[in-house]
């Protein structure tokens, strides 16, 4: 099981450098882990593609492959646990808003157990927090 950060999924969805490397880690392990509000980041930056390149048929054909994997993941949506664990990251992190919600999720799943789950994201600055925390970050 792996947590996937926004930026780590959208190469699942449209084509990108680092396309073939996400399918890599997908087809060793399928259980992905999100946040809750991850789908409105997706959704977000799928518009924001298609409308820097006026191309509506890549935003419709994304969307397709984003139902077929949303239907397996699952969601950490404890939203107070993440709330909290989110304001003692941006003490410990300087990350924006929403990477310090992705990370206090992964966390707030993790819980107890630091060798059970790895963070899956291509946010530099999302990856060397992780890392802090003791997280084995991928790729």
């Amino acid at each position: 099981m792996r947590f996937w950060d926004t930026s780590a999924l959208i190469p699942l969805l449209s084509d990108e450098e680092t396309t073939d490397a996400m399918k890599g880690l997908l087809s060793a392990d399928p259980n992905i882990v999100i946040w809750a509000f991850t789908p409105i980041e997706i959704a977000s930056a799928l518009w924001r593609k298609q409308r820097a390149r006026r191309d509506d048929v890549s935003r419709v054909a994304a969307e397709r492959r984003l139902a077929a994997l949303a239907a397996t993941w699952s969601f950490v949506n404890d939203f107070e646990a993440v709330l909290k664990q989110a304001h003692q990251t941006v003490a410990r992190h300087a990350l924006k808003a929403a990477d310090a919600l992705q990370l206090a999720a992964a966390l707030v799943k993790r819980g107890r157990e630091p060798l059970s789950l790895s963070v899956v994201t291509l946010d530099h600055n999302l990856a060397d927090a992780a890392r802090a925390e003791g997280f084995t970050v991928l790729p």
